[in-house]
């Protein structure tokens, strides 16, 4: 995270200088609080973005509200990504795909002592060389490997700039648990390009 933070010239707020975790770890992350703490936390925070805002309070600290983003306009997609079929999707993403591809650019994590957590998603670019099942727009795709696995590299991490794989393929979200894991991702954003990540067997 930091090192794709200041890629783009921001700031890391160093929270373990003013807070202390004392929640059992490995029974935990060892680093996230848990609802008690976090509520107070919260409720902290709520407070002085009221006044800061100058928003009355609801008075109602028990009711939980989920925040949800804004809707904003879809932005068309960039037509360099674009294949030229007559077969293209319109935003959904594929549940599956298989495909063959060739890696243009990595997201490389030189020294594991930057890492905050065990295990690690680094996000990939790839060429579509070609799609084994005909189910995919775009000529390039990105796709989360597993990077570091209990603080070691894994063969993924190892991969070289240009070799060519065959992989079957599925949405990032599919599988709920790799959202514990530590995400490394130093490309060029690119929000048309969803994520996947390997079919795990």
């Amino acid at each position: 995270m930091k090192t794709v933070v200041h890629k783009y010239k921001g700031k890391v707020f160093e929270s373990q200088k003013v807070t202390k975790f004392v929640d059992p770890y490995p029974a935990t992350d060892g680093i996230h609080y848990g609802p008690t703490e976090a509520r107070g936390w919260a409720e902290k925070v709520s407070t002085h973005f009221r006044e800061f805002m100058q928003v009355a309070s609801t008075g109602n600290t028990e009711t939980l509200v989920q925040a949800l983003p804004i809707e904003t306009p879809k932005a068309a997609p960039n037509s360099s990504l674009l294949k030229k079929s007559s077969n293209v999707a319109s935003g959904k993403q594929e549940q599956e795909l298989a495909l063959l591809l060739k890696l243009v650019e990595k997201s490389e994590l030189k020294n594991l002592a930057d890492l905050d957590y065990a295990n690690a998603l680094g996000v990939y670019e790839y060429e579509v060389v070609k799609d084994l099942r005909g189910n995919y727009p775009f000529d390039r795709v990105r796709i989360a490997h597993g990077i570091v696995f209990g603080r070691k590299y894994t063969s993924a991490a190892k991969r070289e700039i240009g070799s060519q794989i065959s992989m079957v393929v599925v949405p990032l979200s599919k599988y709920k648990t790799l959202s514990t894991w530590q995400m490394v991702d130093g490309l060029r954003p690119n929000f048309e390009l969803p994520i996947y990540t390997p079919k795990l067997e």
